[in-house]
């Protein structure tokens, strides 16, 4: 409450999570207001709003063809290497890295090719052989092709998008001056987390992406789960998909009057009283 900024990870493991915003900050109305202003001054200002959608699809398709594919393969490499170690703590390292790599591909959008890699069923050491050794580097092979392609069309696209933009007929917009004067640098640095030393960790046996937090939409495990990543770009609750300021704002509003009523009828005295006798 003093507005001292700092990132969560560099909380106490005990009460911090590197996946979502800890539930401690949560109870502040100054995460969720500051969250809200950032998220929608990088979204809607005039240089970034037009090109928002497909600065997220080249971000995430980008990530994804290179840190999250990288980080595939260098686990699948793992396995093939120590497949035939027969000692206990490999074995089980062979089995944490082979269902943190069956959940990231089941979670994720790109699904030609897994087929042959059964991922109906629980992902254990057994399961590896030469003929799913071959499926899984040919998935990753494929999966990082079609995000590359994914990304050359974000460029193309936002590209024409300029060119259409400065040469409709009475047009004045020029990309480098709405650029020079709405484009925050110090706000993009942030809401991307460009100083972030790992793109992306594992936490949990899972994938954490840390780059680029504006551009990835959090995943939801259940209808009431509001939690995601700081300076998340929207918030699902309920089984709707909300932006990040009005849902925020929503919070502080709620936050608002719950306080109000516990002012107003003395909740607090009333509970420190219970403790006085």
């Amino acid at each position: 409450l003093s507005g001292l900024l700092f990132r969560f990870d560099k909380l106490n493991d005990v009460i911090s999570h590197k996946s979502k915003v800890p539930l401690v900050a949560d109870i502040m109305a100054s995460r969720w207001a500051y969250e809200a202003l950032a998220v929608y001054q990088f979204q809607n200002n005039s240089f970034q709003e037009p090109y928002y959608l497909l600065d997220k699809m080249e971000a995430q398709a980008d990530f994804k063809a290179t840190f999250l594919a990288d980080e595939l393969e260098s686990r699948s490499r793992y396995i093939r290497e120590n497949i035939d170690n027969p000692a206990d703590s490999v074995r089980s390292k062979i089995n944490e890295q082979l269902q943190l790599i069956q959940r990231t591909i089941k979670k994720d959008y790109y699904q030609i090719g897994t087929e042959a890699l059964l991922l109906e069923k629980p992902w254990t050491a057994e399961i590896v052989t030469p003929a799913f050794n071959a499926s899984l580097t040919d998935y990753i092979a494929s999966y990082k092709q079609f995000y590359q392609r994914v990304y050359a069309k974000a460029v193309n696209d936002k590209e024409n998008l300029i060119y259409r933009m400065e040469n409709e007929p009475g047009s004045s917009y020029r990309y480098n001056d709405f650029r020079n004067r709405y484009f925050n640098e110090s706000l993009a640095d942030l809401v991307k987390n460009v100083s972030a030393k790992s793109r992306v960790i594992e936490y949990h046996g899972e994938l954490v992406q840390k780059i680029n937090p504006i551009f990835l939409d959090p995943a939801t495990e259940h209808p009431l789960q509001y939690r995601t990543h700081f300076f998340a770009p929207t918030k699902k609750f309920l089984g709707i998909v909300w932006s990040t300021y009005w849902f925020n704002a929503m919070v502080i509003w709620m936050m608002t009057a719950f306080f109000y009523m516990a002012l107003y009828f003395g909740w607090l005295r009333k509970f420190i009283a219970l403790f006085g006798h």
